[in-house]
């Protein structure tokens, strides 16, 4: 129904369906498995502190003949606390990861004031844009892009970028669907990447136990799920699927990644889509007020 890959502004590639590894427990496991059954999107970060695991399932991988590195698209990130030495960074990641380059490397957060070792430390973001942009002519990273920015920070981005952001990643789910974000997106030639497409994830309700909201349990998603003989899980990655975003739905079940790439067979119809509108609540599953590190601050507003 749908091609496995989009590409993006630099003409690479990129898989739709992917695995994302914020809450993943067994991560190199789950890599290996993950490469072994066909995915071949690995969305990793540094903060997520998984490095030596998903490069030594890469390199497994790689070793006994399941993939080439050439084939698989890894997505990192670049840290807050990270900011001043980007370069230094994605050193150490590389190093830990085993490998030579990743295939894209994001700005985490928009963030450029924190405090290390009890000092402030300011770095504007046409500081790190101008780091970033160095990894990608040192080959070091094959694009560049941007996580968690709202359109004033994009235009803002792309008014001194000398080369553009390949991706945004952001949250995209049902209940926020972020239009006019996505759209602003399009109109620029960057490719939207969705996290917490499932709103489900294990950090949600570590930051916030009392949240409640359960896609699963839509009436609206488990019916179109009995009607294509799907689960509400690929009901949900579908609807997004259907809008041109790349997804990466975590998992710690190796039994859910054919269940993952399964959602490019079949679609929705516009109708269908339509109706879906009717659950966006414009409310974050990953609400930054929650995440004691930010001190209650909304780097969305």
């Amino acid at each position: 129904m749908f091609s496995p890959h989009i590409y993006l502004s630099n003409n690479a590639s990129i898989p739709r369906v992917g695995v994302g590894l914020a809450s993943v427990e067994n991560p190199e496991d789950l890599v290996y498995q993950a490469l072994k059954n066909g995915i071949r999107l690995i969305d990793t970060a540094s903060i997520y502190k998984k490095d030596r695991e998903v490069g030594n399932a890469i390199n497994k991988a790689i070793s006994d003949g399941i993939t080439t590195r050439e084939e698989i698209f890894l997505v990192s990130k670049l840290w807050v606390h990270e900011k001043d030495d980007p370069l230094k960074a994605l050193e150490r990641q590389l190093k830990e990861l085993g490998l030579n380059y990743v295939d894209l490397y994001l700005d985490h957060w928009p963030m450029q004031v924190f405090t290390r070792d009890g000092q402030l430390v300011k770095v504007p973001t046409h500081i790190v844009w101008k780091a970033m942009e160095n990894l990608v002519e040192r080959g070091m990273s094959k694009a560049i892009g941007i996580a968690n920015y709202n359109v004033q920070r994009i235009m803002d981005l792309l008014s001194y970028a000398e080369i553009s952001p390949s991706v945004l990643q952001v949250e995209v789910n049902p209940y926020f669907h972020q239009s006019s974000l996505i759209n602003y997106c399009r109109s620029n030639n960057i490719a939207v990447m969705g996290y917490n497409s499932l709103c489900n994830a294990k950090y949600i309700y570590k930051f916030q136990p009392d949240f409640s909201l359960n896609l699963f349990e839509e009436p609206l998603i488990k019916a179109l799920a009995e009607k294509y003989q799907k689960t509400p899980a690929q009901v949900i990655l579908n609807w997004a699927v259907s809008q041109n975003i790349v997804v990466i739905p975590g998992t710690s079940h190796p039994s859910r990644i054919f269940e993952n790439l399964d959602v490019l067979s079949f679609g929705l119809t516009s109708e269908e889509l339509t109706k879906l509108k009717s659950l966006d609540r414009n409310i974050r599953c990953n609400d930054s007020t929650k995440w004691g590190f930010f001190e209650g601050v909304d780097f969305f507003a």
